[in-house]
């Protein structure tokens, strides 16, 4: 980790040249646990979302992130202008200068998952005042900025010009309501890429919609269920039946 921050300085620099040939990358073990969710955890998940209340923001905020790979990041300083749900092809926008890499500025496609949670949550922000197409899809509560130094400090309401920080204590809720409590948000991303694995959408495309920028990067994020391992098996047996008559 260290290296990977030295060599993103040098790269700026245009010094990276100069000693890429002489590295070598140390062997990065990956975890043996998955960090997607289970097809019951996603099922539970959905299941505890549809019945939260109309103001909630945790919940529609990752059934978001479990069907677009969006980081958290990405979702907090969403504008209503990002959002294209009416579009042939529906999808939303998210822009440079709210995601980690130039790769992460990109068109998000929504399918029906993600609709319903857009709908949701847009609702929302028309009940806080959110309407303009600068308006935040999240816009940020006054009266939890309670420190005096805060520029937001000292006022009440929902602002719309300001996007939501944070819903760790909501989001912790949520996942004992769901049962997940094991699972970071983080997790979401690594199922959506794991489940576009699963149902054989291309390196590319998954790329492209989550803002990767290598196919290594997606096979990182990438864990295979048992369900879909067993069931990739059986298909491979039922291709040569004359092979388990032999026996």
């Amino acid at each position: 980790n260290e290296i990977q921050i030295l060599r993103s300085l040098l790269e700026s620099a245009q010094l990276w040249q100069r000693v890429e040939r002489d590295y070598k990358r140390l062997h990065v073990q990956r975890s043996d646990v998955p960090d997607a969710l289970t097809q019951e955890e996603s099922l539970r998940l959905l299941r505890a979302a549809a019945r939260a209340s109309r103001t909630a923001v945790a919940p529609w905020v990752a059934v978001l992130a479990f069907s677009t790979g969006m980081r958290s990041g990405e979702i907090k300083p969403l504008q209503l202008g990002d959002l294209h749900e009416c579009d042939e092809f529906p999808y939303l926008v998210v822009r440079r200068r709210t995601t980690k890499t130039d790769a992460g500025a990109r068109r998000v496609a929504l399918d029906g998952i993600a609709l319903t949670a857009l709908a949701k949550l847009r609702s929302r922000s028309e009940l806080m005042g959110s309407v303009r197409p600068t308006d935040c899809l999240l816009p940020t509560d006054r009266g939890r900025h309670t420190r005096s130094s805060d520029p937001l400090h000292g006022g009440s309401g929902f602002d719309p010009r300001h996007p939501q920080s944070s819903w760790e204590s909501e989001w912790k809720r949520f996942r004992k309501t769901a049962g997940i409590s094991h699972r970071r948000f983080h997790d979401l991303r690594h199922t959506y890429i794991s489940r576009a694995a699963e149902a054989g959408v291309p390196t590319a495309v998954v790329e492209a919609q989550v803002g990767h920028m290598s196919a290594e990067m997606v096979r990182w994020y990438t864990h295979i269920s048992t369900r879909a391992q067993h069931k990739a098996a059986c298909q491979i047996e039922a291709h040569s039946p004359e092979l388990l008559r032999a026996l």
